[in-house]
């Protein structure tokens, strides 16, 4: 059974709880009948051994159900069950696997008071329909262990063509709840790679649930309800290499008018460059990211929890921050293994499907940091104040031939800095080879701008020079770009730089080498006097080991030392 969203997970766990401790049978062999002229106060155990006897056998002995305390009250309706606790039998588990039968997610629950109004305790062990006003379960704890089978692997494929109704119908006939309330929940959801996702303080609102054959397909409700408020805070999840933390300070969702904000959205190393690094093999991007906040509206959630894919129709994020870093100072792997990591490319590894049509930028952040063991130091090239719209986000099959491409509109400040425009475009037909295109068009640069990159980078220091204009358009894949440029500056003088030592960090001018580079090689002028603009083209080779923002920057500088008159190998140095 494939893992749900938070919220699935939460209602089949209410559905369990209430089967478990006062509602739903889980079998309807050996029912016992409690006689009418039973007493309140011996119906107790009567009811709490009914039930452990219903988790039993419903389970084939699997689970075990423990109730501190009981108390019915029959004048009012009501039922109140105290310290309550389903735990997994370990030695029925072992039989269960042995005989092909054990199922992929195992539960353990715990909750401190389970509060039912609206119920009548004489007649609690022979219904068969769920009419309730209200349920209120309080810190409760759930801890879901998946171990996918492969001897289940058709009866996952079977339910995955189940939508959220036709599975609860198996455990009841309908529900008609007024309001369930859930408080303070932890859910804790551990993977064979022992990996976990810890959703931390939860507390989630129904209101007017009713479950039945006129309910399965109005989608005007959301998890079958009129009313539907859910919130967690301190979510954290780490990465299947262990080498990144996803993490989310707050969610708040109101599936009534089909909209979420969640705050604080993140994705970090676990430990500083140096800690990271030290579980790398081989060279590979560093990714550091926050999402203050996101704001995702018209989500369809009838699509979420029949189908778990993820479909919205806007959404918006406010004050992203996008950082990269490489150190070329690791070594280069010969492996091409990880190399499609292109947005779109990244898209399809995540496991719940999404269709976003549009996503809008509101000041957002991206920077390419890269240590060169050249000059022994970092360059830097950011991207600041970035705003625009994505369109047409999704890793789903068939809606991607619908829409064709993935495209970008946006600008920014280049360095803080300097203006610019660009137009980004995916081929989601040819998502598998990256083809991708881009243009840009960034307006005048000061020399003062360019040196911090140019210098750690390029080993090169701009001495003289303005740069008017630059317009680039790259055409690319996996692994090629083609790039045209037309770069026009003037009074153009470069100083080519060497580090002297390893004990000595600062960079020194190669004075011969400069003569020369600035009379022989260097062309100081676009347009040169009396001449038409040069436009380049230059073809580049994607180093395999550099990311997306990597190789695009890349394939810019190549441009730019082709139009200048350097060797193309400064943008490797």
């Amino acid at each position: 059974m494939r893992k749900k969203w938070l919220f699935i997970s939460i209602l089949v766990f209410l559905v369990l709880a209430i089967a478990s401790f006062v509602i739903i049978q889980y079998s309807v062999k050996n029912k016992t009948v409690l006689s009418k002229q039973t007493s309140p106060i011996d119906v107790r155990p009567a009811i709490i051994a009914k039930l452990q006897s219903l988790v039993k056998t419903g389970s084939d002995g699997l689970y075990d159900l423990s109730i501190q305390k009981i108390e019915p009250d029959i004048l009012s309706s009501t039922l109140a069950a105290f310290g309550v606790k389903l735990t997994p039998n370990v030695q029925v588990l072992k039989t269960l696997d042995s005989l092909k039968k054990a199922p992929d997610n195992i539960f353990t629950i715990s909750l401190d008071s389970l509060y039912i109004t609206g119920i009548n305790v004489d007649d609690l062990l022979h219904i068969s329909d769920i009419k309730l006003d209200s349920i209120i379960i309080s810190k409760p704890v759930i801890t879901c262990n998946h171990q996918p089978k492969e001897y289940n692997r058709l009866q996952r494929e079977r339910e995955e063509r189940k939508t959220l109704y036709q599975k609860l119908m198996e455990q009841l006939h309908s529900a008609n709840i007024q309001s369930i309330l859930i408080q303070q929940c932890t859910y804790i959801s551990s993977e064979k790679t022992n990996r976990k996702k810890i959703f931390n303080d939860v507390t989630m609102q129904l209101n007017n649930l009713q479950i039945d054959s006129s309910t399965q397909f109005d989608n005007r409700r959301v998890l079958f309800s009129k009313q539907v408020n859910i919130s967690c805070n301190n979510f954290v999840s780490r990465t299947a290499d262990s080498l990144y933390l996803f993490k989310m300070g707050s969610v708040q969702i109101n599936a009534t008018e089909h909209s979420m904000t969640a705050n604080q959205v993140a994705f970090v190393p676990r430990g500083n460059k140096v800690q990271f690094e030290k579980e790398l093999h081989y060279r590979d991007n560093r990714f550091d990211m926050l999402f203050p906040k996101i704001v995702a509206k018209n989500i369809d959630w009838w699509a979420l929890t029949n189908n778990e894919s993820f479909t919205c129709d806007d959404m918006e994020l406010y004050n992203g921050i996008i950082k990269d870093y490489i150190d070329r100072r690791l070594p280069s792997s010969d492996s091409d293994s990880n190399i499609k990591d292109f947005p779109t490319q990244l898209l399809m590894e995540v496991p719940l499907k999404i269709d976003v049509k549009k996503l809008q930028l509101h000041n957002c952040n991206v920077s390419y940091e890269e240590f060169n063991p050249s000059a022994d130091k970092s360059g830097t090239i950011t991207f600041n104040n970035i705003n625009g719209t994505i369109a047409n986000i999704s890793n789903i099959p068939n809606v991607m031939k619908t829409y064709g491409h993935t495209t970008a509109k946006l600008n920014g400040l280049l360095m803080n800095a300097v203006s610019f425009t660009s137009n980004f475009s995916f081929d989601l037909k040819k998502y598998k080879t990256g083809n991708f295109s881009m243009q840009m068009n960034i307006s005048s640069i000061d020399k003062n701008i360019l040196n911090p990159v140019a210098e750690p980078l390029g080993l090169i220091t701009i001495k003289t020079g303005n740069i008017k204009k630059a317009d680039v358009t790259i055409n690319g894949d996996n692994y090629t770009s083609n790039v045209n440029l037309l770069m026009l500056y003037e009074d153009l003088h470069l100083t080519p730089l060497k580090k002297d030592n390893s004990e000595d960090t600062s960079m020194h001018k190669k004075t011969i080498t400069s003569f020369f580079a600035n009379v022989f090689l260097i062309k100081n002028a676009n347009p040169a006097h009396g001449g038409d603009a040069r436009n380049v083209q230059v073809d580049v080779q994607r180093n395999i080991q550099e990311a997306f923002f990597g190789f695009v920057w890349k394939s810019i500088l190549t441009g730019i030392l082709k139009t200048i008159g350097l060797p193309e190998k400064y943008a490797n140095k």
